[in-house]
């Protein structure tokens, strides 16, 4: 720019001169000159043009808080060597300088880049902003070269400090040991039915003798099956950035996916937040990144309340399963919801955020039918908590079930 700035006035100056003295070596110059800067400038931009670019993820699975590596791959395609170029991306999460690299005539030349993944989701890497001068460094050029894409950024997740006791059950042979998943073949017993049980598990002989419906209990049901609710409605968060109860709510949830699939249990999950997500219970280790895929993509815009969530996710929920709520405590009423389903032979483990150490005042008139400081089995979690202790603890509350 300067450089730039320094040659224009000195032409102008040389123009001037030359005007006033009528001395024509003078004008020589002059051509000389301007028309070298017209062939730096045709240099310049014909170094950056006839280039195409590809960006290649490295990264297997980037998470916030990793460093993620692309490379850069730039093809020359018209026939001309290409020398003394520069070059970065310009993206969400990549900040890296600029790189200098010459492409031989048809050649193609890759450099790797790095950067810290510091937003879940969607990040958008940018087109290749290719910077050109002429060779005397009078003329900078910069234009984008490829088109956009797009990297999935997985949420951040925490090293669970407490060892996980796998459930276990009796298989199929004497002395063989394993985890259930799903539903024996044959049911043990025959209840009343209950709102919210499963259609499909009504016992439907009993039930015309009866008059009643009545609904099939198998053995080992739902064992080892543990469903997390996150609660992602908009009007019950607190906080921005990542010290909100979004961000926090995200980061518990997927921990705690990781480490109980690890452990070898089937984990689903249901939310509601600018979309609804219900992935049904599995233990298959791909699953864990269908989890984690869902809450690097979900957003805190919700309009349906927890209870409303629980009531519709947890209506093929059978007794011996475990229900994890993870959620913002800003007296919502959903006590009725927990021994509902704890009738059910449902463990409910509450995982509170506590707002107020968010900055966001709570409301002591407000009616709440289950409070947080009279719960035992409530976990709550602070702003600033050590997540790796808290939900090592609510680990130990599982495996004790």
């Amino acid at each position: 720019m300067y450089k730039a700035l320094w040659l224009g006035i000195a032409l102008v100056g040389l123009l001037v001169l030359a005007m006033i003295t009528g001395f024509q070596p003078l004008f020589w110059l002059l051509y000389v000159i301007v028309g070298g800067a017209v062939l730096g400038y045709l240099w310049a931009w014909l170094q950056s043009r006839g280039l195409e670019t590809h960006v290649q993820e490295l990264s297997i699975h980037p998470h916030v808080g990793q460093t993620a590596y692309l490379r850069v791959v730039v093809r020359e395609k018209v026939g001309l060597p290409r020398v003394g170029l520069r070059a970065h991306l310009v993206g969400d999460f990549i900040a890296v300088g600029e790189e200098d690299f010459s492409v031989p005539a048809r050649g193609t030349t890759t450099w790797t880049v790095s950067g810290l993944c510091r937003r879940r989701g969607l990040n958008t890497i940018g087109a290749l902003a290719m910077v050109s001068s002429d060779p005397c460094g009078l003329v900078r050029l910069e234009c984008c070269v490829g088109q956009p894409q797009s990297i999935l950024v997985y949420p951040a997740t925490v090293e669970l400090s407490r060892a996980i006791v796998q459930g276990q059950a009796t298989g199929a042979e004497l002395g063989e040991v394993g985890q259930l998943m799903g539903h024996s073949p044959a049911a043990s017993m025959v209840r009343q039915y209950i709102t919210g049980d499963s259609l499909t598990r009504i016992h439907w002989p009993t039930t015309a003798r009866l008059d009643q419906l009545m609904t099939k209990e198998f053995e080992g049901a739902g064992i080892n099956e543990i469903w997390l609710f996150v609660d992602l409605q908009e009007d019950v968060q607190a906080g921005t950035g990542d010290d909100s109860t979004e961000e926090y709510s995200v980061t518990i949830a997927a921990s705690l996916a990781r480490g109980l699939i690890e452990s070898g249990h089937a984990v689903g999950m249901a939310t509601q937040g600018d979309q609804f997500y219900r992935i049904v219970p599995s233990k298959d280790p791909d699953h864990l990144w269908a989890l984690l895929r869902a809450l690097a993509l979900v957003r805190a815009r919700g309009r349906t309340p927890l209870s409303t969530l629980m009531a519709q996710g947890g209506a093929d929920m059978g007794p011996g399963t475990v229900a994890v709520v993870v959620m913002p405590w800003l007296s919502q009423n959903v006590g009725s919801v927990f021994q509902f389903l704890t009738r059910r032979g449902i463990l409910v483990v509450p995982v509170l955020l506590d707002v107020a150490s968010f900055g966001r005042a709570t409301d002591p008139y407000r009616h709440t039918d289950t409070p947080i400081e009279t719960q035992e089995w409530s976990f709550v979690i602070r702003r600033g908590d050590d997540l790796s202790v808290s939900l090592g603890n609510v680990l130990d509350r599982i495996a004790s079930y």
